[in-house]
C-alpha cells in the first residue's frame, strides 16, 4: 500500500514506491504497486530517496493517481 504525506504545497513524502519512471523540474512520475503517481509543479527536486520512501520538494501544483 502506498502512503503519501503532503506538507503544504512545498513537500511530499511517498512510501512503498517501486521506481522513479520520469523526473525533471516540472514533472515526476513514480511507479507504485498498481498505481502511477504524477506530481507536477515548478522547481521540483528529489531531496532524498531510499528503497522504501522518497521526499519531493518544490512548488507542487498537482498530484495525480492513475491505475497502472
Amino acid at each position: 500500500m502506498i502512503k503519501t504525506i503532503i506538507l503544504d504545497n512545498k513537500a511530499l513524502f511517498i512510501e512503498n514506491y517501486k521506481s522513479i519512471d520520469f523526473f525533471d523540474e516540472k514533472s515526476i512520475r513514480i511507479c507504485c504497486k498498481g498505481l502511477v503517481v504524477i506530481i507536477t509543479g515548478n522547481n521540483l527536486q528529489l531531496d532524498s530517496f531510499s528503497n522504501l520512501s522518497l521526499k519531493i520538494s518544490g512548488a507542487i501544483t498537482n498530484i495525480e493517481y492513475l491505475k497502472s
